[in-house]
């Protein structure tokens, strides 16, 4: 977690093509870069490739890019 509303889910290991991120409950979370949202308190699978690193906003989280 980066403060309250931002969740970063880096890559672990060379190669990986993505990799479970756990988005914890009480709001829904949106991928910074796509704008896909997921309920909270779920698992999702989240795509890891080497050129971005994904980054998860909570709610309706403002964040300037």
């Amino acid at each position: 977690m980066f403060g309250p509303d931002i969740m970063v889910a880096p890559v672990l290991a060379a190669g990986m093509q993505s990799r479970p991120v756990y988005l914890p409950p009480g709001d829904t979370w949106r991928d910074l870069l796509t704008d896909q949202t997921w309920p909270g308190g779920a698992w999702i699978e989240a795509d890891t490739p080497l050129e971005t690193i994904p980054v998860f906003v909570r709610g309706q989280a403002i964040v300037l890019k």
